[in-house]
């Protein structure tokens, strides 16, 4: 009698969900520091989610209406190529807006975040945010008279 081999997944449910915080976080922090670091996160958390849960993770994606929704902004981009003539500038924007396509699908193997994981990645968020505030109120107001007169000459605050 021959024994059924099992699909052995890489993480625990418990492991997967604290890296859904940790590339979270990362994206949070990309978006106030580093383009590449909310890159990263975004690419490391769909990695993660195919990683996890495999050929499921398209199954669920194709399967659920809430995801295709959030892909929406992508697939007009996408086909409002078809009249375009500047086929240059419409690449352009396909590859702006492919995180409307990749982000959801990373979020499909997600059932539901455990309650102190989903605590910590809002607090997290909120801590990224108001540090960042902290740091761009600082600086301004150390050199408020410069940035003041940057302002009136249609500049942000560096």
């Amino acid at each position: 009698m021959k024994k059924k081999i099992s699909g052995s997944k890489i993480l625990s449910d418990e492991q997967f969900q604290w890296a859904i915080v940790l590339f979270c976080q990362c994206i949070f922090i990309g978006l106030v520091c580093s383009r590449a670091l909310a890159s990263i996160g975004m690419i490391a958390l769909v990695a993660l989610s195919i990683l996890y849960n495999g050929g499921e993770t398209f199954k669920i994606y194709f399967k659920t209406k809430e995801l295709w929704v959030l892909s929406l902004f992508f697939w007009i981009v996408l086909f409002s190529g078809i009249n375009s003539a500047d086929k240059h500038d419409w690449l352009n924007w396909v590859r702006i807006k492919i995180p409307y396509l990749v982000l959801p699908l990373a979020f499909a193997p997600i059932k539901k975040l455990n309650d102190k994981k989903f605590i910590t990645l809002l607090y997290g968020f909120i801590l990224t945010f108001l540090v960042s505030a902290a740091f761009i109120l600082g600086r301004y107001f150390m050199n408020y008279e410069t940035i003041t007169d940057s302002f009136l000459k249609g500049s942000a605050i560096p």
